[in-house]
């Protein structure tokens, strides 16, 4: 199920990259009905592995974000 940024401070995927690779976390959102989250990026990427963000409503943009040496890395 694909994630969404909470909150939409990042207008790119480029601007939450750039976020990530400063170290920082960010809070998303797993609408599914069949195991919703809203926390860390990092806490949802050590027990998924990876995941799909994207922003709300717009969905102008998509990626994958993985945690790497304890860094949210995204692509």
């Amino acid at each position: 199920m694909t994630c969404i940024v909470l909150p939409a401070d990042f207008p790119s995927k480029k601007s939450l990259k750039e976020h990530c690779d400063k170290g920082l976390d960010f809070t998303v959102e797993d609408p599914s009905i069949f195991a919703p989250f809203i926390g860390s990026a990092k806490k949802l990427a050590e027990t998924q592995g990876s995941f799909t963000v994207t922003n709300h409503p717009k969905r102008s943009w998509f990626a994958s974000v993985t945690l790497k040496d304890g860094k949210l890395k995204v692509s």
